[in-house]
């Protein structure tokens, strides 16, 4: 048998097939680390839109001349990786624009090479259920609300509940007319003949201390807990118009002789205004967890008062009610503008709880 020129055939088939072997592992291993970056690529696209969704949330909607955020308005945002399409649409509309509006929130991430943005590596999409929230409290709308009772010492006291704005704030439209006054039932209250109140209706006695302190929907333990961070831990003297929140722990006492403030002044004990002082105003918000004893001889509060809140926690019952006295003039009158700068921190969205989605482009 001739066995010449044998040895070269074989050792070409060989060499084939340890080719056709390399290249498949070599194939292999190409999809392999592609379909591991397209995986990874995917990661990161949920990573890029859930970047864009918390950056839309964390914006900053304290300038109330910003109207609320249009159902369907798109923004482009840019994050780490890539840039996120946000896309927020209100799927709620209350009948009271004062109350929360809900909304559906879309943000689609893309990943992108640093060399080639033009097209994206990968996209995913996340959503977030969450309501907007006004600059406001969830309250009767009244020039005073007294949970613990309110006793007039002078007929020079008026309590309006008619929307004093002007001009109109951020463009909103004055309010109805609210209370003057929401107090708790006529036994708890002393002289309020002595004093002229103005609202639809003018005033309204009614219920326990601690349903009126509940009309308020306010956690108002966790502020007294130390939940709230305020600009200041004193009240401000001098109008700058910048509308800051001032936290006093405890009672406070006021008896500089000409003071006026501004925002949003919360005292978790019982709020004094010494008697003889000569003028003292507010433009804003002031709730106190006890009294509001206030006896200046000029007294100018535009915005609303909330006083007797510590009957919500119940470990601290406030047992006097509120003193209001001016020798000369005692105006109290609601001011929806005066409101909403001074809660314009509380102004954006409120994420639901349980209610993130990952897979929203797969419905």
């Amino acid at each position: 048998m001739n066995e010449r020129g044998f040895a070269l055939p074989i050792t070409l088939f060989l060499i084939a097939i340890l080719t056709l072997m390399l290249g498949s592992a070599f194939t292999r291993a190409a999809t392999e680390n592609q379909i591991a970056g397209s995986s990874k690529a995917t990661v990161d696209a949920l990573f890029v839109a859930q970047a864009g969704l918390h950056k839309y949330l964390g914006q900053d909607f304290t300038d109330l001349d910003s109207p609320r955020p249009l159902s369907g308005d798109s923004v482009r945002l840019d994050v780490p990786g890539g840039w996120a399409w946000v896309v927020p649409d209100v799927i709620q509309t209350p009948a009271d624009t004062m109350d929360n509006f809900r909304y559906i929130i879309r943000s689609t991430g893309y990943v992108v090479d640093p060399n080639d943005e033009s097209t994206p590596l990968a996209s995913r999409t996340v959503a977030q259920f969450a309501d907007w929230q006004h600059a406001w409290l969830d309250a009767p709308r009244a020039a005073l609300i007294a949970a613990n009772g309110l006793e007039i010492e002078s007929d020079n006291v008026e309590l309006n509940g008619q929307d004093q704005s002007n001009p109109l704030c951020a463009g909103d439209p004055l309010l109805p007319a609210g209370f003057g006054a929401r107090l708790p039932a006529s036994s708890y209250n002393t002289d309020l003949d002595d004093a002229d109140f103005t609202g639809s209706p003018d005033s309204l006695e009614l219920g326990t201390r601690e349903s009126v302190a509940q009309l308020v929907n306010i956690d108002w333990e966790a502020i007294r807990a130390g939940g709230f961070i305020p600009d200041y831990t004193s009240p401000q003297n001098g109008l700058t118009g910048d509308f800051p929140s001032q936290l006093v722990a405890g009672n406070y006492s006021e008896s500089i002789d000409h003071f006026e403030g501004e925002g949003l002044l919360i005292v978790t004990g019982d709020l004094e205004v010494v008697e003889d002082r000569d003028h003292w105003s507010w433009r804003g918000v002031i709730l106190v967890g006890g009294e509001a004893s206030i006896e200046a001889d000029h007294v100018y509060i535009n915005g609303t008062i909330i006083s007797g809140l510590n009957y919500l926690t119940g470990d601290s019952p406030t047992n006097d009610d509120s003193d209001f006295r001016g020798d000369h003039e005692f105006l109290l009158r609601f001011d929806s503008c005066n409101i909403r700068k001074s809660l314009r921190f509380l102004r954006g969205f409120v994420p639901l709880e349980n209610t993130w989605i990952d897979n929203w482009a797969t419905f």
